[in-house]
């Protein structure tokens, strides 16, 4: 048996950016993100960013849902959830704060 360690690679924010096709970056991990969700997952997520807009609205609060926006935790931390609500100013690219809420549909694999 062999004492070596095997160690995977470590990328940060600035390789991240770099990359082509669908990629979150957890702790440093590149993690291939699955082909696009079904119909049936992309419509729940799409009522539910409609019902929380409206919510919003209706409670004429200072921020906004947003659907599949990368939220940049740390140098080596990059995630895409389904929804997010963002208080505030809203993101010119990229959201670096803690979002208000955060929300992802689950989906069976095939």
């Amino acid at each position: 048996m062999s004492s070596v360690q095997k160690f995977a690679p470590r990328y940060t924010i600035e390789q991240y950016v770099q990359w082509q096709g669908d990629w979150e970056l957890w702790e440093g991990v590149a993690i291939a993100m699955t082909p696009s969700p079904s119909g049936i997952h992309q419509g729940v997520v799409t009522r539910l960013s409609r019902i929380l807009g409206n919510a919003i609205e209706a409670e004429q609060c200072d921020a906004e849902p947003f659907v599949e926006l990368d939220w940049i935790i740390s140098d080596d931390t990059v995630v895409r959830p389904d929804v997010l609500v963002v208080c505030g100013t809203p993101p010119d690219r990229h959201l670096e704060q803690t979002p208000t809420m955060v929300a992802e549909v689950l989906s069976d694999c095939p």
